[in-house]
């Protein structure tokens, strides 16, 4: 396990990096970063990393402002805005592609960023998404969608409201 910190589009951002090591690790496989929910941090990922380092690289960051990452001069916490602090962990590790994984608001955070940049996020996955999505007003709804591709804000919609 290596903690270091990398250059952000608003502050310095920490980040634990688990190689993937020993006989089970796998060149071919993805690395896996992982995405805290809202006041998390990356301690939050201690067992999922620990479990996925021994086959592929793992990698948990903290969310600006969380965790020892700074916060961003301007106070934006929006989801594209952290998306863009996912972005640049990527460009700082040389990872071209990996599976995504959010948690919670970390959920809204690892969508932007795979809206942002479809073509470097290969697996997306949402554990535990933040409230009722159906009781959200319709103009709230569209908000969120809207970034993504037609065909995926469809289905995404559909599964969330079940449809």
């Amino acid at each position: 396990m290596r903690s270091q910190t990398v250059a952000g589009p608003a502050g310095a951002l920490h980040i634990v990096d688990h190689p993937a090591a020993g006989a089970e690790a796998s060149r071919e496989a993805l690395p896996v970063v992982l995405v805290h929910g809202m006041v998390g941090h990356a301690g939050f990922w201690e067992a999922p990393l620990s479990h996925a380092a021994g086959r592929r690289r793992a990698i948990a960051m903290d969310l600006r402002g969380h965790g020892a990452s700074e916060a961003p001069p301007d106070a934006d916490y929006a989801p594209p805005a952290c998306a863009a602090d996912v972005l640049a962990v990527l460009d700082a590790l040389g990872l071209e592609r990996v599976a995504l994984v959010g948690h919670s608001f970390g959920t809204l955070v690892a969508i932007a960023a795979a809206s942002a940049h479809p073509d470097r996020i290969a697996r997306l996955v949402l554990a535990d998404p933040p409230g009722d999505f159906t009781q959200l007003p319709a103009e709230v709804r569209e908000q969120q969608l809207s970034p993504l591709p037609a065909a995926f804000a469809a289905q995404l919609e559909a599964w969330l409201t079940g449809d």
